[in-house]
């Protein structure tokens, strides 16, 4: 291991848990810093938020303004990991939340979930290999928003 100087050391007891201690919080750090935030699509005022990520966003988006229901929003984040410290601040606005995934478990609602306590009224997932089309996404959405 090295120390802080860049020194060499076989001192492992007290140097490497520190050195260690050291990238992890570098590491997080930098993992904050570069957060990019989440996007509201929709009204300011909503009742139902739908949560997507990655190449999702799209359709999901066009399925909302197809639907053209003004009580309901969609919130995509652009990472997965670590997740903005704003994200519950959109999330206490909603009395119902539907997390929309391209796989079988629901990762993201799970991440979620583990990370903000929060658990999402539905799960839209789709698992068969294929993206979820517009037609998919509104069919799922109006049979589970009340």
């Amino acid at each position: 291991e090295h120390d802080e100087t860049g020194r060499i050391t076989e001192d492992l007891a007290y140097i490497r848990p520190r050195m260690n201690e050291k990238r992890a919080l570098l590491k997080a750090q930098q993992l904050t810093n570069n957060i990019i935030a989440p996007t509201l699509c929709g009204p300011e005022h909503y009742h139902n938020l739908v949560i997507c990520w990655g190449s999702t966003k799209q359709t999901v988006s066009e399925a909302l303004n197809r639907m053209d229901r003004a009580d309901t929003a969609m919130l995509h984040l652009p990472q997965v990991y670590p997740l903005p410290q704003t994200l519950p601040r959109y999330l206490e606005k909603a009395e119902n939340t539907f997390v929309l995934e391209q796989n079988a478990t629901g990762q993201f609602a799970n991440v979620l979930h583990n990370e903000t306590c929060h658990h999402p009224s539905e799960r839209i997932l789709k698992s068969d290999g294929l993206a979820f089309s517009v037609e998919d996404v509104m069919n799922e959405l109006e049979s589970r928003l009340p």
